[in-house]
């Protein structure tokens, strides 16, 4: 069952952890797909700044250059749409190449930007990171400035590249009667160019789609899966916790078949032991009663005989010592021939017959018999017993053979709890049992109470279960409380409860009706 148990776990841990998986899954998806995307701008924004890079020295070296060097009219200047005949330096080329490109609705941005415009163009504020860029260039000329910026699916990277002033960049900008500075020299960094790629990340998710639809596929059918085997494992403990259940029921009919040959065989002894003590007890008693009479007519015969005072009180001392003697053996003689007669009536087979039985002898004699017997039991045993009967009680109809054993079931039930509350050695403590009669009219009531270990809630609810048990193994097999209550109820159709209080004490109290109120069930003694 542990195995089985720890199976399950295991399959819920497994699917929490898919669970969780595929929830995080988005995630690890929009991480890479964020990483991929960004390093993928600086690339593209990269190869975007070469290749005007590129464009714009060719521009110079091969247009503008040419043209310098070239008779003609053809003008080069950077208001070059205000003149005839003229062209846009290479500047002016890279500023309206970037203002065509960032018209366009794409997700490519161009600026050329310089803190050194030409008298005359509109001036340009540069942000903080044009500014840290374009001062970071100036002091490493070889390097790339990026920055990553916008939203979480929305995302932009803008990268400035140096404007490296060649030979003929220096030596247009010094000669120009507009630049701002005429001092350059090749390798100067004149200003940035920037350029933003904007990429947003959602679009790209669907590219992954198919993978996404895999996994979650996979993952899908890997729960069901689970749920699969967990279902065939409930299976298996339901059916495994059945043959448990179905063993434990037969080990409890075969202790039940071994418990009633025992007590067959217990019961076959105990009447041939009580038919060899009859015997001799019946000559005992016997003799007894006629040695009493043979005492007084003694005495009748002494009466006529002339004695001297010391002998005759000498006499007299000895009959009455004999008489003495003689009344206590015929009293306790008739009291072990009572027991005797209680222990064949007990080893009888059946139910036996309902009669009107004197209920308080009944209750007496069945407690004599209980202490008496775990006195035998038990070496050491000893228990204070207090008796309260109702002497209007009187007679009861009941089946005097099953209601012995349920008295003494309940009666040895107690004297068990109150031992087991002495073995903890608590200071002060006495065992004690008192049994109680009551008139209730047209009902009889018994209470049965010690000072024992009481019984737990949860406990106290599977008491009257067949085979339910609290003692160890070999001191009890949980039927004592079960016959008891089939035959307080079914038989007698009576009440049996309970009352208690875990560590303080238990009281059975058994309510008979005083006529005959149900009939025995066919039942053989177990």
């Amino acid at each position: 069952m542990t195995h089985a148990l720890s199976h399950i776990r295991t399959g819920r841990f497994a699917i929490i952890l898919i669970l969780l998986a595929l929830a995080g899954l988005p995630v690890a998806v929009w991480l890479d797909l964020r990483s991929l995307s960004e390093n993928m701008l600086r690339r593209q924004a990269g190869e975007v700044g070469r290749v005007i890079d590129d464009m714009r020295a060719f521009y110079a070296s091969d247009v503008v250059a040419r043209i310098q060097s070239a008779p003609g009219t053809v003008r080069i200047t950077e208001n070059y749409k205000d003149i005839d005949h003229a062209i846009p330096i290479p500047a002016t080329l890279s500023i309206e190449l970037g203002r065509m490109i960032s018209s366009r609705d794409g997700n490519v941005r161009y600026a050329f930007i310089s803190d050194l415009p030409f008298q005359g163009r509109k001036p340009y504020s540069l942000d903080a990171f044009e500014t840290d860029a374009l001062a970071e260039l100036r002091r490493h000329p070889k390097e790339t400035v990026s920055e990553v910026s916008g939203s979480v699916f929305d995302r932009q990277v803008r990268i400035a590249t140096p404007i490296i002033m060649g030979q003929a960049c220096v030596n247009c900008h010094n000669a120009h009667p507009q630049s701002p500075k005429t001092d350059w020299k090749v390798g100067d960094v004149r200003g940035i160019q920037e350029i933003t790629v904007v990429q947003p990340i959602e679009a790209n998710i669907f590219a992954f789609k198919y993978l996404l639809v895999y996994l979650v596929a996979a993952a899908a059918g890997g729960i069901v899966l689970l749920l699969m085997q967990q279902r065939d494992q409930r299976e298996l403990k339901l059916a495994k916790d059945k043959a448990e259940v179905a063993l434990t029921g037969l080990q409890a009919a075969q202790a039940q078949l071994v418990t009633r040959e025992k007590l067959a065989s217990l019961g076959q002894l105990t009447a041939g032991i009580a038919h060899e003590i009859k015997n001799p007890l019946n000559f005992v008693n016997n003799f007894a009663d006629l040695s009493a009479d043979l005492v007084r007519e003694l005495r009748s015969l002494l009466t006529g005989v002339k004695l001297d005072k010391e002998t005759k009180t000498e006499v007299d001392d000895i009959g009455d010592m004999l008489e003495g003697n003689l009344a206590k053996v015929v009293e306790h003689g008739k009291r072990a021939d009572s027991i005797v007669k209680n222990m064949l009536l007990h080893s009888r087979e059946g139910v036996g017959e309902r009669r009107a039985v004197d209920l308080n002898a009944l209750v007496e004699e069945s407690l004599n018999l209980a202490y008496h017997g775990a006195r035998a039991e038990k070496q050491g045993f000893n228990v204070t017993l207090e008796r309260s009967f109702d002497a209007t009680i009187g007679a009861v109809e009941l089946y005097p053979q099953e209601f012995i054993r349920v008295l003494i079931n309940l009666i040895g039930n107690g004297f068990y709890a109150s031992q087991q509350r002495k073995k903890a050695a608590e200071p002060g403590f006495e065992p004690a049992l008192r049994v109680a009669t009551k008139n209730l009219g047209d009902r009889v009531e018994i209470r049965v109470r010690d000072n024992g270990v009481g019984i737990p809630a949860e406990v106290k609810a599977k008491i009257f279960n067949p085979f339910f048990t609290t003692k160890p193994a070999g001191e009890g097999t949980g039927l004592g409380l079960s016959l008891s209550y089939d035959i307080v109820v079914k038989q007698h159709g009576g009440t049996l409860e309970v009352e208690t209080e875990p560590g303080s004490f238990t009281e059975f109290v058994v309510r008979l009706p005083r006529g005959a109120a149900a009939q025995p069930q066919a039942r053989r003694r177990k």
